[in-house]
């Protein structure tokens, strides 16, 4: 059976690269433009730490994961692109990053995935204490307000492959509580081909319910109160019950 890393591994593989950062790197780079020294939070497998690097810019980058730390170095090494890759986790980020960044970076719903609310309003004073006097912290999450208007669940099924050539399934699907808890949990099923036969995995990851109204307090709340919130990265606006994503470009208090 394939363990975690393996399968992380694969459903990094099977997303396409070049639409998402040909959809996702003008944003970027456009609320960087007078950046220089650049944090990306949450990296994964490094590329979007690595595209922003060959544009010239100054880039730190980080993930918890080993695995996709090994696999973002590679990835710079191929593309002869200077980003210095640790492995850390955000509610270390002062701890272990010094200095002032003009950017930072924080995408793919990650933000969410800490513990509890009060964890990412930590992680957003840490951020915040980073930043240089014009800096800005470009992220994004998922949209629960109109998550729960709609009753979305389930997340389109993808195709993959492990790095041994054996085919993959992902299907990905919220199980939401009955209250009024802070999260909702995802559960991942992975179906792998082995000897012929299709063998069932599953995992289950807590997801803050973030909405723009609490993002909106907890922001205020920790310096980053100067914030433009849209719906996709061409500048959609941002609708509450429609937007399944929540954009925003923030910067600090004056």
């Amino acid at each position: 059976m394939a363990n975690f890393d393996e399968l992380a591994l694969a459903y990094d593989d099977a997303i396409d690269w070049s639409a998402r950062l040909k959809r996702e790197l003008p944003f970027i780079l456009d609320a960087f433009t007078d950046s220089r020294r650049i944090l990306d939070m949450a990296c994964g497998s490094g590329r979007h730490a690595v595209a922003i690097a060959k544009k010239g810019y100054i880039v730190d980058a980080f993930d918890t994961s080993e695995v996709m730390i090994t696999t973002a170095k590679t990835l710079a090494k191929q593309r002869a692109a200077e980003v210095e890759f640790s492995v850390s986790d955000m509610l270390e980020i002062s701890e272990r990053y010094t200095g002032k960044y003009d950017g930072i970076l924080c995408l793919g719903n990650s933000l969410a995935l800490l513990p509890h609310v009060d964890d990412l309003r930590l992680v957003l004073s840490k951020v915040a204490g980073l930043l240089s006097d014009k800096g800005s912290f470009v992220f994004q999450t998922l949209n629960f307000e109109e998550i729960e208007a709609t009753g979305f669940t389930k997340f389109d099924s993808k195709d993959g492959s492990l790095r041994t050539g054996q085919k993959v399934v992902f299907n990905r699907q919220f199980e939401h509580p009955s209250d009024d808890s802070e999260t909702t949990t995802l559960i991942l099923s992975t179906m792998i081909m082995e000897d012929g036969k299709w063998v069932h995995n599953e995992t289950r990851q807590s997801v803050l319910r973030l909405t723009i109204s609490l993002l909106t307090e907890l922001l205020g709340q920790t310096g980053l109160d100067r914030f433009d919130v849209y719906a996709t990265y061409d500048k959609a606006p941002f609708e509450h019950e429609t937007s399944r994503s929540i954009v925003i470009h923030a910067k600090r208090a004056i």
